[in-house]
């Protein structure tokens, strides 16, 4: 496990090591994966020096074993969703050689909502779809068909979760 390799470079090298757990709610699903995970996090070795990111985009399906005691995980960041201008910036630059900047100011408009991800699915789902039609670009029909699916995933998605804020952070209020 990343854990292991990082606790143990620590006393060699001196210096802050850190461990990155994306999608922490996939990582510790198995049967024993959540005691082992967390009995590094805490346990039988000193972990002095050792920086823990982990990721998740469902908090409330992390156990709260993980979320809750103090020392594991202290602080939560909410990043938030880009704004218009920022999705328009990404998406020039994902369609930079297949839509024009009126197409793509379009597109900015109705991906309000979208995560990085999502933008970035937008355009990797598109060019699949242009690939399957023998075409070498992507055209504004292929956006718009990925953009209708994955809207429908998202509304489906939000449908099924029950969002709320955890840890440690600022009240909601306050953001």
């Amino acid at each position: 496990m990343a854990l292991t390799s990082s606790m143990e470079a620590v006393p060699t090298t001196m210096s802050l090591m850190d461990s990155v757990f994306e999608d922490v709610d996939s990582l510790l699903e198995g049967p024993g994966q959540i005691a082992y995970f967390l009995n590094m996090m805490d346990g039988f070795r000193a972990n002095d020096g050792v920086l823990t990111l982990a990721t998740t985009n469902h908090p409330e399906v992390v156990d709260a074993a993980i979320l809750k005691r103090p020392s594991r995980f202290d602080r939560v960041w909410k990043i938030g969703d880009p704004d218009l201008s920022c999705r328009r910036r990404y998406l020039s630059k994902f369609f930079e050689r297949h839509l024009d900047e009126i197409e793509i100011a379009g597109v900015a408009k109705a991906t309000d909502g979208f995560s990085v991800a999502f933008l970035k699915e937008l355009f990797l789902s598109s060019a699949h779809r242009a690939a399957h039609e023998n075409s070498s670009r992507i055209r504004l029909s292929d956006v718009e068909t990925v953009l209708d699916i994955l809207q429908q995933q998202m509304r489906a998605a939000s449908d099924a979760y029950d969002v709320q804020t955890i840890g440690f952070g600022p009240p909601e209020d306050e953001e």
